[in-house]
């Protein structure tokens, strides 16, 4: 279809006035007037007041979009319609900047949209048909400004546009837009960046909506990532089939065979994604970003960051233990979303009896000194007391389908928990406190000498991780952190022809670096030895704090090394999407992927971790031997 632009500029003066609020949107209530020639919306862009942390705490002003005559909301009205309903849309800039709105327009024209530049105190119209289904936006920024760059005053102008199908059934589904916005405050005379929020929704956590579903309800959402960064999205407890991708310009529909299921979706900025769920099992279940500072206390803001500069670093370095059982709601904020599932008929799942029992230690160094401290896991086998210094995490295997308890017993000073990440667990088990569990049985914190039985029963084979939910960037970025294998069978498993690959971070005592690390090893790994025309299964995780971007490769001495991508997140893969290439591997924050290698003589070379922009991590040589 070919969509007309016809935009009129006019301008007026509007009068000093005290900033509005500018309040949430559940982006469940489409704006516009609809009339037989179709949808009419009349927008402003206006100053306003954002009180993220509530309206008794302090706010910043922002600029945000507002259905004309009402207050601004972030994210801006939902602009929602049928496939080939035109659009007339009538913005003004109520500020004192020019300002550029992106998105009003079509998507199958060469132009693809069409800017709109709207001087101060100035109107402009523009009409245009959706000619295509799917998830977009619609943002606004300072002239030249790109998505990626827009961070401060303007990062809240955005809005959602869905296009529906034409005819039919609508699904029900809900529409999750995520925004970061960085506060810039005068300081010492000059203007520097000051605390950052990021919110679903317009809220950040623990003010995101809470979601309810019952067990068997098919949860259908549409993702957004209007923010300049990246977001390793995780889902806790289940697989979510991705049906959608795209970004603010172009959306695909996959068809059966391009559907692909994960727990963690790595979301660029500006990106899109339709994804559906279906819970089987009762309890609290958190969907979050899986890259640690984007799920930590809200910044305070104007006046409360002046006088608290430091609460960052106070948050990871307090001591958690008096306030351990509300950790998730006092403790951690940003992109996290509940969803709450009821049982059907108040029928809790009944766990089968136990077929195999571990007993994991969380252990630290002596140190008195929380700065100083650094954590570990030991596999403590028989009557033994567990590993008595700090290391690599054990990997632990479990066998598919064997009901095993995990005794987790804490010897630190402090709270702690493990989540079984991409497991399918029950929620008392999944790690969370706060959250996890049912209102008659809530999860608990594991207290200082005190210990925990996570029972697991997993229901497939794969590569999994498990690490602290309590204290994340502290505790996991010192240590705890470590690998799960679910196998077919414990007696028949192959480690000779297994590798795991763990990224992770460590951070330093000051709490101002992170170095990158690759199984708990930042320098040369020791040298490793394959056997040619065997074939390997590698392992590749990331449970870095904020290395979204990393990749590993093969850098062969002879020809490049061709590896088959079996498995994602722990999801055995259909032939058909099994990529089989030489390329690097990319595996965000939160993702797993298992890939099959079948070195030939004389492809020797190098294992590599590198970050996503090719700087090099740590390596490991890898030398292939003649075959049996």
């Amino acid at each position: 279809m070919i969509a007309s632009l016809a935009a009129a500029l006019c301008v007026a003066t509007f009068p000093m006035r005290a900033l509005p609020t500018v309040t949430w949107h559940d982006n469940l209530q489409p704006a516009g007037r609809v009339t037989a020639e179709g949808v009419h919306l009349d927008l402003d862009i206006q100053r306003g007041m954002w009180y993220p942390n509530g309206e008794d705490r302090a706010g910043t002003d922002v600029l945000a979009f507002a259905v004309r005559g009402q207050n601004p909301t972030t994210p801006g009205p939902l602009l929602r319609l049928r496939l080939g309903t035109r659009v007339t849309a009538s913005v003004r800039n109520t500020t004192t900047e020019v300002l550029v709105v992106h998105g009003l327009g079509v998507r199958r024209s060469l132009a693809v949209f069409d800017s709109l530049v709207i001087p101060p105190s100035a109107t402009v119209q523009t009409s245009f048909v959706a000619d295509a289904e799917g998830t977009f936006f619609y943002w606004g920024a300072q002239p030249g400004e790109t998505l990626e760059d827009r961070k401060y005053e303007a990062a809240l102008l955005s809005g959602a546009l869905v296009v529906d199908p034409a005819v039919g059934e609508v699904p029900p589904d809900r529409i999750l837009m995520i925004d970061v916005l960085v506060e810039r405050l005068m300081i010492d005379s000059t203007l520097e960046e000051a605390g950052d929020v990021l919110a679903i929704n317009g809220r950040p956590w623990p003010h995101t909506e809470r979601m309810t579903h019952a067990v068997g309800d098919s949860i259908r959402w549409r993702l957004i990532n209007a923010s300049p960064r990246s977001h390793p999205m995780h889902l806790h407890g289940f697989y979510f089939r991705v049906d959608a991708a795209g970004d603010w310009q172009q959306d695909t529909l996959f068809d059966v065979r391009q559907r692909r299921m994960a727990v963690t979706e790595h979301m660029e900025p500006g990106s899109t994604r339709t994804v559906v769920w279906s819970p089987d099992r009762p309890g609290g279940w958190l969907f979050h970003c899986h890259l640690s500072f984007h799920a930590t206390p809200n910044a305070p803001l104007g006046k409360e960051f002046r006088e608290n500069p430091d609460y960052f670093l106070k948050s990871i370095f307090e001591d958690n233990r008096d306030d351990a059982a509300h950790h998730v709601e006092h403790h951690m904020g940003g992109l996290m979303l509940v969803t709450r599932v009821e049982p059907k008929g108040g029928v809790y799942p009944a766990l089968r009896p136990v077929e195999r029992t571990l007993r994991l230690q969380v252990i630290a160094t002596p140190d008195s000194n929380i700065f100083m401290r650094r954590y570990g896991y030991g596999l403590v086998e028989g009557t033994g007391t567990g590993a008595s210094s700090v290391g690599p995490a054990p990997v632990l295997v479990l066998q598919r389908g064997e009901p095993t308890d995990v005794v987790i017993h804490n010897s630190t000073p402090e709270a702690t928990s493990i989540h079984w990440h991409g497991v399918e667990i029950d929620s008392y088990s999944d790690g969370v406190v706060g959250v996890g569990g049912y209102a008659h049985m809530p999860t608990p914190p594991i207290m200082p000498g005190d210990s925990f039985i996570a029972r697991i029963t997993a229901p497939r084979s794969g590569s999994f991780m498990y690490h602290t939910h309590v204290s994340d960037i502290r505790q996991q970025g010192k240590g705890l952190a470590g690998a799960l294998l679910v196998v077919d069978d414990r007696a028949a498993y192959d480690v000779a022809h297994e590798r795991v690959y763990l990224a992770q971070m460590d951070l330093n005592e000051k709490g101002s670096d992170l170095e990158p690390r690759l199984n708990r090893r930042s320098a040369g790994m020791p040298p490793d030895t394959v056997r040619a025309r065997e074939t390997y299964r590698l392992r590749l995780m990331n449970l870095t704090l904020a290395g979204a971007g990393l990749r590993f490769q093969f850098v062969s001495d002879g020809a490049p090394a061709v590896w088959r991508m079996v498995a994602k997140d722990g999801f055995e893969l259909p032939e058909w999407q099994q990529d089989v290439s030489a390329s690097p591997r990319a595996v965000s924050i939160g993702e797993t992927m298992d890939v099959l290698w079948k070195p030939f003589p004389g492809s020797s070379g190098w294992f590599e971790l590198r970050s996503g922009g090719g700087a090099l991590i740590v390596r490991q040589r890898i030398e292939v031997i003649a075959e049996r």
